[in-house]
């Protein structure tokens, strides 16, 4: 299976300087797909404070309903130091509800740089459409520059 191919991606929120606030990404259409990765990346963290990706669902585009399973993370000072950071990855099998948003909470005491959000939506039943991506290479097996 071809990833680019066979995926629709799509970047659902943008970046926010340092904040303790909840953050809501766009709201994206599941119809044709069986599921949705959301992965949130972040620049800055500070050591002891919280981060939590969930995902809300919805029967219209304003989906409010929160899915049950969403963890909270606590920053460890080695991730605080980290450059490059990826940070949480929730993944949405077969949702229940047509419309989804995901949302970064940022707790406690400490702030958190969102570097933005991106959604791939996989298993479609049709082939994505091609607009959004600016270009996707595939290579298969290739030799060495």
């Amino acid at each position: 299976m071809n990833l680019a191919k066979n995926s629709k991606v799509t970047q659902v929120l943008g970046y926010y300087s340092a904040a303790q606030t909840t953050r809501n990404s766009a709201v994206i259409d599941m119809q044709g797909y069986e599921g949705v990765m959301f992965i949130a990346l972040f620049d800055t963290l500070i050591a002891t404070g919280t981060l939590k990706l969930s995902a809300d669902q919805g029967d219209t585009t304003s989906p409010t309903a929160e899915l049950a399973g969403s963890t909270t993370h606590t920053i460890t000072t080695a991730e605080a130091a980290l450059t490059g950071k990826t940070g949480l990855v929730l993944d949405v099998y077969k949702p229940e509800k047509r419309y989804l948003r995901a949302s970064i909470d940022i707790a406690g005491s400490q702030n958190a740089v969102i570097g933005g959000i991106v959604a791939i939506q996989y298993n479609g039943k049709v082939a994505p459409p091609s607009h959004g991506v600016m270009n996707a290479d595939t290579l298969v097996s290739p030799a060495e520059a």
